[in-house]
């Protein structure tokens, strides 16, 4: 995902983007042969296993907190307030005296197709698709806000820092959908995959914020700190929203006993 948002700048002649692009693979490859790697030396014995089982209870019990994304009343108010930012970033980039460039005129568009093609490709569901792309353009808007407050520019809509916020929005989707399809409706699906991948998703935020801090993008730490509670809340209750106003249909096989 993060490397087809990338390849859009490179249409811009940005040489700055095929950096970005190799330290994006570079930092794929090194997850895939690191991580499994490191992990062959720490002991996983049945003292390991009774703290892990302690830990998930004890997260189960703060991931109720996050059960109401599930509920259609919930889904409609949050997503309602999603589209409200969305559109106060949108002018607020205006109001701060920033102009939009004039590749967002075509280059917002393209981020929401190639976004939408990657993230249906991964997910195999529309509503999702759906819940996704309003996910990131409410990300990419964030952005283009912060920076007119704190610069005066507006932001390329398809920046590096855009596609990294928008991970766990996509994380969410795909767990979520996975789980759909092995048979679990969609509230079970979406409380399955917060479950799955809350930890996950906290730790990506830290690193991303810490990374981003650390170079000195104050916008992007800024963002990629948005992106957490877009995942974990904005993007289930928009699931939750869609499922409800589009059901999907079921046929009479479904309901025959067998």
């Amino acid at each position: 995902m993060v490397c087809t948002i990338d390849a859009l700048a490179l249409v811009t002649s940005d040489r700055k983007a095929v950096w970005m692009t190799a330290s994006t693979v570079a930092a794929a490859a090194s997850a895939i042969v690191l991580v499994p790697f490191i992990g062959r030396y720490f002991p996983y014995d049945e003292e390991f296993i009774v703290r892990a089982n302690r830990l998930r209870e004890r997260r189960e019990r703060w991931l109720d907190f996050l059960t109401f994304v599930v509920q259609p009343r919930w889904g409609w108010s949050v997503g309602g307030i999603a589209i409200i930012f969305a559109v106060l970033a949108y002018f607020g980039v205006g109001s701060a005296g920033a102009t939009w460039p004039v590749r967002s005129l075509w280059g917002l568009p393209a981020l929401l197709a190639v976004s939408g093609l990657v993230a249906f490709a991964a997910t195999r569901d529309l509503r999702r698709t759906i819940g996704f792309l309003i996910s990131a353009t409410l990300l990419a808007l964030t952005e283009s806000w912060f920076l007119a407050i704190l610069s005066g520019l507006a932001a390329e809509p398809y920046s590096q820092s855009v596609a990294i916020a928008t991970m766990p929005c996509l994380l969410i989707a795909v767990q979520s959908s996975k789980f759909s399809r092995d048979g679990d409706n969609a509230a079970v699906a979406t409380l399955r995959s917060l479950e799955q991948q809350t930890v996950a998703i906290l730790f990506f935020s830290a690193g991303a914020f810490a990374c981003f801090l650390a170079t000195g993008d104050f916008v992007a730490s800024a963002l990629v700190l948005c992106g957490m509670p877009v995942a974990l809340i904005v993007m289930p209750a928009l699931t939750t929203a869609i499922y409800d106003l589009a059901p999907p249909r079921v046929s009479m096989d479904a309901y025959r006993i067998r």
